[in-house]
């Protein structure tokens, strides 16, 4: 068997279930959420949500956990970014988890479910069809077919009218895009990275459920809701356990923003130079400013690659559209070699004079844009509107 790793988070024991009858469920059976907090690498900033079935009457202890993802695929970078990589349903021992947050650094939580024996046993099938490994597949899409979104649909699939989630009518306050913050605002390169590579949808008010695809939301949205059982509406959640707390555990801090503070010492770099060419025409053959204007245009066109690839081709459907290529241009990447060669032709003096232009109405149209750009764009739009203003002047002044 192909060696299975979890996306986000649980690295178990995993084994595919075997397409065989579903054993029935004994009274002394438990079904119970659990949740993984998050941790400090990139793969585990949201946190993971699995389901736990236990019967000590029938020695079943199975956590079923929809992260898990071949890495041994030799496509698997390929099928990522293009947005097709499938997502599978796993399922493991449960008596790992207190094992799993020491090895990891993250605490366990462990709400237990009021549920009828044919309720749980109602779920227990489902989990264990869908786990056979002609079953088990998905496709992942970060906001809407997730681990915990898949989760809720278990719930909602299997019982029906018989629970409820307590959702408010229409979306709330937050977007998908600010409901992600508290999560990455302590590692701003992951921040900035999402917050450019994220397009319009990011920027669409969630519903309460739709909030459920982040784990902390979803254990709230189980601490709210009500269940029938026997003809009676009952809380959900009975009790809530730590299986396994980390001393010294910490959320996500606040860092330095030190991204966006290198982009404001790039502006001010452009701006430097464009002012030393408005004095001295001369000068814009210099070093620092060739140097300049390839490290720019050359960020901003890979930048606008990778945005035209997520928006064009892949099969991702949060990334598209996405406003950043107002200053991201991928062609950037081309006019950068004639930039770091100090030579500006006709037809490049056109291309500056559009860029200075368009990133200029960037940057002065920073808040009416339809999507929340990162801090970071607004002093790199400026400062290609700077460079490329410069070198239109000069060519301009040249006669070329």
């Amino acid at each position: 068997m192909r060696r299975l790793i979890p996306l986000l988070f649980v690295c178990c024991l995993a084994w595919p279930a075997q397409a065989q009858p579903t054993p029935p469920l004994t009274d002394e059976a438990a079904v119970s959420l659990i949740t993984i907090l998050p941790g400090p690498s990139i793969e585990a900033l949201f946190g993971h949500s699995a389901l736990r079935v236990r019967d000590p009457a029938a020695g079943i202890d199975r956590l079923y956990n929809y992260g898990t993802f071949d890495f041994d695929d030799p496509f698997f970078i390929p099928k990522f970014l293009y947005g097709d990589l499938e997502y599978l349903l796993s399922v493991s021992s449960g008596r790992v988890l207190p094992r799993y947050a020491e090895v990891q650094g993250r605490p366990v939580i462990e709400q237990h479910l009021n549920l009828g024996v044919d309720q749980q046993q109602a779920i227990f099938s489902f989990l264990e069809y869908n786990a056979r490994p002609e079953n088990r597949a998905y496709r992942y899409d970060f906001y809407f077919d997730n681990c915990s979104t898949r989760i809720l649909d278990v719930f909602e699939d299997t019982l029906q009218d018989d629970v409820d989630f307590g959702y408010a009518p229409g979306p709330t306050q937050d977007t998908f895009r600010d409901l992600l913050q508290p999560y990455i605002v302590g590692q701003r390169h992951v921040q900035t990275g999402m917050n450019v590579l994220l397009g319009t949808p990011s920027d669409a008010y969630a519903t309460e459920r739709e909030r459920g695809f982040l784990p902390d939301h979803l254990l709230e949205l189980f601490d709210q809701a009500t269940i029938v059982v026997e003809g009676q509406t009952q809380p959900l959640v009975t009790q809530t356990d730590t299986v396994a707390w980390v001393d010294g555990y910490k959320r996500a801090t606040p860092g330095l923003p030190w991204m966006a503070l290198l982009g404001w010492l790039v502006a001010l770099g452009a701006a430097w130079r464009a002012y030393r060419e408005w004095q001295a025409p001369d000068a814009g053959g210099h070093r620092a400013s060739r140097w300049l204007d390839a490290g720019l245009f050359g960020v901003a066109g890979v930048v606008g690659l990778a945005l035209s690839f997520l928006w064009l081709i892949s099969l991702h459907t949060v990334t598209h559209p996405n406003w950043n290529i107002l200053w991201a241009w991928p062609t950037h990447v081309i006019v950068l070699f004639w930039l770091a060669r100090g030579r500006v032709p006709r037809w490049l003096r056109t291309y500056l004079g559009v860029v200075a232009v368009v990133s200029l109405v960037a940057a002065l149209g920073w808040p009416l844009w339809p999507q929340e750009l990162p801090s970071i764009a607004l002093p790199l739009s400026l400062a290609l509107s700077l460079r490329a203003g410069s070198h239109w002047r000069q060519g301009r002044r040249e006669g070329r």
